[in-house]
């Protein structure tokens, strides 16, 4: 996403809704998704890799979040003279881009994940025997 330069000094309400848009343009996860993910019984050491990478990732979004709403905080108390305000729309910039960052990776990783179980299930439904039909067998 890329914003227009505009004259910070004349319009430090249209620097505000910017600095809006770009934070809330990227809505935060739901609690839903913040879960960890419920661990099975077993889990091997790559599923277990996994599971970390992912809640690593989960950190970093939650930290850069945090770190959005400060900037949110300074770019509401900066004077009207505009002074801090371009400071804070760039570094707001590099947050959503570092969050969008982390999303992907995160997405990517869900999808690996994904991946690993369906490759288990059709493992295990390669093993598992029919089941015989009990009323066709000989009385």
């Amino acid at each position: 996403m890329q914003i227009h330069a505009i004259s910070l000094h004349s319009k430090p309400a249209a620097v505000l809704a910017i600095a809006a848009a770009l934070a809330f343009g990227f809505p935060a996860l739901t609690q839903e998704q913040k879960a960890p993910p419920a661990k099975a019984a077993k889990t091997s050491p790559s599923d277990q890799s996994m599971q970390d990478r992912i809640l690593t990732l989960q950190l970093s979004v939650r930290e850069l979040e945090s770190r959005v709403a400060e900037l949110q905080m300074t770019a509401r108390t900066s004077d009207s003279s505009g002074r801090n305000y371009q400071s804070v729309i760039s570094s707001l910039q590099s947050t959503v881009a570092s969050q969008q960052s982390s999303l992907q990776s995160l997405q990517m990783s869900v999808q690996s994940l994904q991946n690993a179980v369906a490759s288990l299930q059709s493992r295990v439904h390669a093993s598992t025997p029919a089941p015989t039909d009990p009323q066709a067998a000989p009385e």
